[in-house]
């Protein structure tokens, strides 16, 4: 499977990805941030249960997670 280009990222959208520089690193939640900004220079990675946020090229991105995917996460965790 081929990387995502951090350029093709979509703002206030979740992937998998894997931090760069851990080869042993499981894949992770991330959610793609506009705190900073919507403009892509201020656009940073937030991994989910923590407060931290991160420069895009810290990570490699290996799908996007479709929010129908997520809503019926949520829905099932809360029945």
């Amino acid at each position: 499977m081929q990387p995502i280009n951090p350029f093709y990222l979509e703002p206030d959208e979740h992937y998998w990805a894997k931090r760069k520089g851990a080869p042993d690193a499981d894949l992770q939640v991330v959610y793609i941030s506009t705190v900073f900004g919507s403009d892509p220079d201020f656009l940073t990675t937030a991994v989910l249960s923590s407060n931290q946020h991160h420069s895009l090229q810290d990570f490699v991105y290996v799908a996007k997670i479709e929010r129908s995917v997520l809503q019926e996460d949520l829905a099932s965790a809360v029945t």
